[in-house]
């Protein structure tokens, strides 16, 4: 009633303006009813009626500084109204540039601040699924709770279109910011954009730089407020960002920051780079801090800058955008008390947070279904979860997890849906609706940390009782009661963590998921003794994503199998019979919408494996896995796995009551003995008396490394730089591949992971490690691979290359054995070593091995001892007290202890001794193959590994 009383009175102010041409009439107008573009006419001031009845038909009210909410009525329901501006086009048509993007989604930020005024389709930069803005404008307007009117497009001044369409009066942009925009080529100097996106959301300007002023007319008629490049401390990095510490910062939200994440060497070709720039609308409308730092690996205190940044943040901050190392993002931004949500390739979230949840209003989210159909527990069945990846982030959501939530096949089978609760606070209306559309089979997970992305492990002790208190208010309000830790938490945390999720009326996890993340991020991994564990104490249970074989982001994890499902039912058949019962795999959505080959398409993949799974197998959703672990594990002490074997039953024995068995189709062979993959041909070529492991490194390029015998995983330490698989001329050994290392690279297998090779040890012990290799280049000393690590003193064994150890050839084989852990009888370095008699810096493959058996080191070069009469220390005696090396064998760390198997680099003490370590000893060349025996191989079995 109150909005058509409002036409009314405007409409006889326009007329009576409009007839009697009078100036002062229109400004009554104005006044009243300022929300329509107005022309100054020769005889006086004078109402536009086209742009006026098109706005009034279209029920359009423009002005986002009104606090009055826009509405269309159906059958008394109110619907937000907004314009619709299809980016995609403008894109096509004018190719904006990066500036003019920043621009148009700081104007969708402003404009959107009161209510949600403009959505955009800007498929071009959300990269998960292009489709995603035309399907949410179909949903909102079928649903009531959006009407949209297009945006015009078809001119060539598209953004002054925009401009001035959606806020024609200017009554929501108060002038212009300008900045220099840098130099394309110098990744450092473009620091002007960030910090005048930061004063564009503060004083509610539209940042651009000269070049656009000259480009877009419009631009010429709006004033200049701030002029960033007049300001003397804007001509370097580190005065601009103090100034604007200084200066800015203190004006800006203290619960929101972003980083633009556009500051790196790839910022003009990573699309992850570009894409974080979507977020630019939520970050103005909220008027954060926006940042462009360049993150690297951790640093003791944190980055500087970060820090900085984090003093003004008040606990339990949100950190958007992203950054160049996601490990040292995260490490930083908990050290600062906030958590993390990475959002590139997410647009429209300014207009999310305000959305209403449906057409009757409601401004708060429907908490998340705990399904469970309420199976009763079969011990003799193996019970397997598919949890989705990316949960911590809203551009899942705004993806509609990849599409793959919108697929006809969704609700045929349990998935376990990884999301973010924090999400329902901030965009409710979106969180709502996988909350109302969920299906019994639809079941949720809350993603990694539970309140955000962080490390609970390197969080401090205030820091984590807040925000684990955070987390129960979540779970009690929104759900899930499921978290997955992301491997950043010990079972002690974990126990912390619940206590304080029950505080204060909140509500405590049933069950934690720990994720294999290993590698890369060691200062916080958790590596799980068993799979299946029980934390009694506090009424939970944990599951562990298993490392080797691999179901940790499938189906990049599976290589290039020709049956991915096969080789994914087969990997999960191993877990289960090595006595694991619940059993999660994580991934399978596509980090873009549909998949090259249709047999990776999710609910293609995920049907295809359950079916080759067989009878013994139940796929179940979250809180069924949570329930039913419970049940599985009572009475079980904490941290353990329960030891009972499961009876064995036939195919198609009744189960008792159960869900019906899914469809199945012929089951994939599986070992019923042996926690072994199948078995290699390629084993029968090559010698197996007590062979430990055997990797060929045919995988694709960051993918797991897994040998051939056990499945025992490598994974690379740098993950933004793996080592590559090439297959250069003449190839690689056992394949048509390599794998080619360079400085600060290494793959490395942890050491709970790869027992059969780091627990070589005793003094009696002996081991062979054999490995083709083809060095490039020499920067003094490379590890080939072993159990090696310097710097805490756990040495066993290890093949290096122009490692001197005291020995006279440059360039030649140092096979290393270490009965001590460190430098025996006060030596700087270990020189209990064999040395090699040859050159081997030919770029040539060349078959090198270390034999250790238990009273001589050897090393041995294409299959022959590489002895010289020049130098007689191959082989070398060890033990051999008399010239002080009292100890031999293979040195057993203490109980918890020890190095992981790495190739391609080691952990070194720069001084020699033990202390505070660093990756070196790096390898620079192809390796081809590496074997590991616990034994003393003969001459004929190394001429029969070197005869290729």
């Amino acid at each position: 009633f109150f909005s058509q009383c409002c036409v009314v009175t405007c409409s006889i102010f326009f007329l009576l303006s409009a007839t009697f041409s009078s100036p002062l009439l229109c400004e009554v107008f104005f006044a009243i009813c300022g929300r329509w573009k107005w022309t100054r006419k020769t005889t006086g001031m004078m109402c536009s009626p086209r742009v006026f009845f098109m706005a009034l038909f279209a029920g359009q009210l423009v002005d986002e500084g009104s606090s009055m909410r826009s509405a269309s009525r159906e059958n008394g329901i109110e619907a937000t109204t907004a314009w619709y501006w299809d980016m995609d086009a403008c894109m096509d048509q004018h190719n904006l540039t990066y500036e003019e993007q920043a621009l148009a989604f700081a104007f969708q930020g402003i404009v959107n601040r009161r209510r949600p005024a403009l959505f955009f389709k800007a498929g071009f930069i959300d990269f998960d699924w292009k489709n995603a803005e035309s399907f949410w404008r179909d949903e909102l307007q079928r649903n009531g709770q959006a009407t949209f009117t297009d945006v015009a497009t078809d001119d060539e001044h598209s953004l002054c279109t925009l401009v001035a369409t959606v806020d024609p009066h200017r009554a929501s942009i108060k002038g212009l910011v300008v900045y220099d925009k840098g130099i394309s080529t110098d990744t450092t100097s473009g620091y002007q954009l960030p910090i005048a996106l930061s004063v564009a959301g503060v004083e509610s300007l539209l940042p651009v730089t000269r070049e656009m002023i000259q480009k877009h007319s419009c631009l010429k008629e709006i004033p200049v407020a701030v002029d960033l490049s007049t300001i003397a401390a804007m001509e370097n990095f580190t005065s601009a960002w103090k100034w604007a510490i200084d200066t800015v910062l203190p004006n800006t939200s203290k619960t929101l920051l972003m980083n633009l994440y556009h500051s790196g060497p790839n910022q003009l070709s990573d699309p992850q780079s570009n894409a974080t720039l979507a977020n630019i609308d939520y970050a103005v409308q909220n008027k954060a801090f926006i940042m462009d730092f360049q993150v690297h690996m951790p640093q003791a205190d944190g980055d500087a800058l970060i820090m900085a940044v984090s003093e003004h943040m008040e606990p339990l901050f949100s950190a958007y955008g992203w950054a160049s190392s996601e490990f040292a993002w995260v490490l930083d931004i908990g050290r600062g008390k906030g958590a993390v949500f990475c959002s590139f390739a997410t647009p429209n979230l300014s207009f999310w947070a305000l959305l209403q949840c449906d057409k009757g209003g409601r401004t708060h989210a429907t908490a998340l279904p705990r399904h469970d159909r309420g199976m009763a527990l079969n011990r003799s069945k193996y019970y397997v979860t598919f949890e989705t990846n990316e949960g911590d982030t809203p551009r899942i959501l705004v993806s509609a997890f990849g599409s793959s939530w919108t697929s006809p096949r969704r609700g045929s089978m349990p998935v376990a849906w990884s999301i973010n609760p924090v999400l329902a606070e901030q965009f409710p209306a979106l969180f709502d609706f996988f909350a109302r559309t969920a299906t019994a089979n639809d079941s949720f997970v809350s993603g990694p940390g539970g309140a955000g992305y962080v490390y609970w492990g390197t969080l401090s002790t205030d820091y984590l009782h807040a925000f684990a208190t955070r987390a129960g208010q979540l779970i009690r309000q929104y759900g899930p009661n499921v978290i997955d830790t992301y491997g950043q938490a010990n079972l002690s945390t974990m126990q912390t963590f619940s206590t304080h999720c029950a505080e204060n009326g909140g509500e405590a996890p049933l069950m934690y998921i720990n994720e294999p993340t290993g590698g890369p991020i060691p200062f916080a991994y958790y590596e799980c003794p068993n799979l299946n564990m029980a934390l009694p104490d506090v009424n939970a249970t944990v599951v562990c994503t298993s490392h080797a074989p691999g179901l940790f982001y499938i189906p990049g994890a599976l290589g290039k199998a020709p049956c991915k499902s096969c080789e994914l039912a087969r990997r999960i058949q191993q877990v289960a019979h090595g006595g694991t019962h619940f059993i999660n795999v994580y991934g399978g959505l596509h980090w873009t919408a549909g998949a090259e080959d249709p047999s990776e398409e999710f609910w293609t993949l995920l049907h295809d494996t359950a079916a080759a799974l067989g009878e013994d197998f139940v796929v179940v959703g979250a809180q069924e896995a949570a329930r039913l672990s419970q049940e599985y594990h009572a009475g079980t002490p904490t941290g353990q796995h329960r030891t009972q074997t499961p009876p064995r039953h036939a195919h198609g024995t009744a189960p008792g009551k159960d869900v019906p068995p899914l469809a199945h189709g012929p089951t994939v062979p599986r070992p019923r003995d042996s926690t072994a993959p199948a078995r290699s041909p390629l084993l029968g070529a090559v010698p197996t008396r007590d062979l430990r492991a055997l990797w060929t490194f045919q995988e694709v390029t960051a993918a797991p490394k897994l040998d051939l015998v056990h499945g025992y995983a490598l994974h690379d330490l740098n993950g933004s730089h793996p080592v590559q698989r090439v297959s250069s001329s003449p190839g690689g050994v056992f394949g048509p591949y390599s794998a080619s290392f360079e400085t600060g690279q290494q793959l490395s297998g942890v050491r709970e992971r790869v027992p059969g090779v780091a627990n070589i040890s005793g003094a009696d012990q002996q081991v062979t490690l054999v490995a083709w290799m083809r060095p490039r280049k020499v920067t003094g000393g490379a590890l080939i691979g072993g159990v090696w690590e310097e710097a805490d003193g756990w040495r066993q064994y290890g093949l290096f290359f122009d490692h001197t150890a005291s020995c006279p050839t440059p360039f030649g084989l140092v096979a290393h054995i270490s009965g001590a852990g460190i430098p025996e009888n006060g030596r700087k370095y270990c020189e209990s070593a064999a040395c090699g008699a040859t050159t081997l810096h030919d770029d040539a493959w060349h078959c090198v091995a270390n034999v250790y058996n238990g009273t001589h080191i050897q090393a041995f070069v294409n299959g022959t001892l590489d002895a010289s009469a020049a130098d007689t220390r191959n082989p070398f005696k060890y033990p051999d007290p008399a010239h002080g090396f009292p100890t031999g064998g293979i040195f057993t760390p203490p109980e918890g202890k020890g190095a992981n198997f790495t190739v391609g680099a080691n952990t070194i003490h720069p001084n020699g001794g033990i202390g505070p370590g660093a990756l070196g000893n790096t390898f620079q060349g192809e390796i081809g193959m590496i074997a590991v025996y616990a034994t003393a191989l003969t001459a004929s079995e190394l001429k029969q590994l070197c005869t290729v």
